[in-house]
């Protein structure tokens, strides 16, 4: 029968067994987990090791006896990344494998989604210099040549771009300060923060008002 050895890398897994008996009437097998007289089953395995045997019966009762084995062995890709909520142009990211194997990982490969290279160490870092949802993709290999892989978003945002106008006036009385800053959709300005250069307080407002104490 084939698969002789199978191995697999998420359970639970399933195995389609094909017989190549001949002159047989009967057939006995024996999964380890479970048992058929199926002439090809089909068998669903979880994380383990599994013999297989296969025993093929004539119909005068002679017997003869075939062995397999089944492996399935656990791999879970997942990576984490700092800052996780995302950051402002140019934004550096570093990202750490999380992944979970049975086996040694020897391979991967990350895709920034930015159409940068392929990175194959295990915790890179990495530069994003315009705005937008980049999909990383993480993609392992372990010993047993079992591969996976796995998605998250990095989000990097757009900076403010600080503008004003004012209009000219006489000594003593305020100027106004018209805010004319911006920012890319979907971002939003949240907070203002004006130094006037005289010495007062931060003034936090949209758009302020302020007396300046003498001509200049």
């Amino acid at each position: 029968f084939t698969p002789k050895k199978f191995y697999g890398c998420q359970p639970p897994q399933t195995v389609s067994f094909t017989n190549a008996s001949r002159s047989a009437a009967t057939y006995n097998w024996n999964f380890s987990n479970g048992v058929s007289n199926d002439y090809s089953p089909t068998k669903s395995f979880g994380e383990g090791t599994y013999a297989i045997t296969l025993e093929a019966i004539s119909s005068n009762g002679c017997k003869s006896t075939a062995v397999g084995s089944v492996v399935i062995k656990r791999m879970k890709p997942d990576f984490s990344f700092d800052p996780a909520a995302g950051g402002c142009i140019p934004f550096d990211v570093k990202f750490t494998d999380a992944s979970v194997s049975d086996s040694t990982i020897t391979n991967w490969e990350w895709d920034f989604g930015d159409g940068s290279p392929i990175d194959n160490n295990q915790a890179p870092s990495h530069n994003y210099l315009a705005t937008g949802v980049y999909p990383v993709w993480l993609q392992v290999t372990n010993a047993d040549l079992c591969t996976d892989s796995i998605k998250h978003n990095v989000i990097v945002y757009s900076l403010p771009q600080a503008q004003f106008t004012t209009n000219i006036v006489c000594e003593g009385t305020p100027t106004v300060f018209f805010n004319q800053s911006g920012i890319g959709f979907p971002d939003n300005i949240v907070e203002w923060a004006w130094d006037f250069a005289d010495g007062s307080p931060m003034e936090l407002a949209v758009n302020p008002n302020h007396p300046f104490p003498e001509g200049g």
